[in-house]
């Protein structure tokens, strides 16, 4: 079996980085601006768009149960934002975090020795 290249290789790295790092920034930054719910929304809509990508681009025939699943999903998307609030409040781990204080070691007391 022949070995691929250095171009389809270097295509192959720039491809899994380019598009995981990118959609990994624009998922981020959707969840962080507009909430999780939102953000998974945003993940059920992938197999419409490629299955209407494949009707429209590739001329692919739908089935029953491809328009069906497409209904299935865009009610489900809307019926998850009924309620909705606004995205919570960006806040910093600092700002959000609790004070915990812990009690001290005085090593040297007479009790810190549990056989003593």
């Amino acid at each position: 079996m022949a070995r691929p290249t250095k171009s389809p290789r270097l295509a192959g790295l720039l491809i899994g980085v380019l598009g995981t790092g990118g959609a990994f920034v624009v998922q981020y930054g959707l969840v962080r601006d507009a909430g999780a719910t939102v953000a998974a929304t945003v993940t059920y809509v992938v197999p419409v768009a490629s299955t209407l990508a494949g009707v429209l681009i590739l001329g692919e025939s739908p089935r029953w149960n491809e328009p069906a699943g497409t209904l299935v999903i865009l009610i489900g998307a809307a019926l998850s934002q009924l309620g909705a609030t606004d995205p919570p409040a960006r806040t910093t781990a600092v700002e959000s975090a609790e004070v915990v204080t812990l009690p001290a070691l005085d090593r040297h007391a007479e009790h810190s020795h549990p056989l003593g």
